[in-house]
């Protein structure tokens, strides 16, 4: 039985879509050591933390500046 690790994810502010984005592809870069996550999948992930699509490309577009 393999055992999974949890990590609890604070989020301090109540708008904090792009802190959330940035952990989200840092987690998976040094999980899967790709530097890609599609859309979908992002979407998909950010929903699980209660952020909206609208938020999710907001944040997309503050980091990539």
């Amino acid at each position: 039985m393999r055992r999974r690790n949890y990590m609890k994810v604070i989020l301090r502010k109540n708008d904090s879509a792009t802190s959330l984005l940035l952990f989200v592809y840092n987690s998976y870069f040094n999980f899967y050591q790709k530097d890609t996550i599609k859309l979908s999948s992002l979407l998909e992930i950010m929903k699980a933390f209660g952020k909206s699509e609208s938020a999710t490309r907001m944040s997309l577009s503050r980091t990539v500046k």
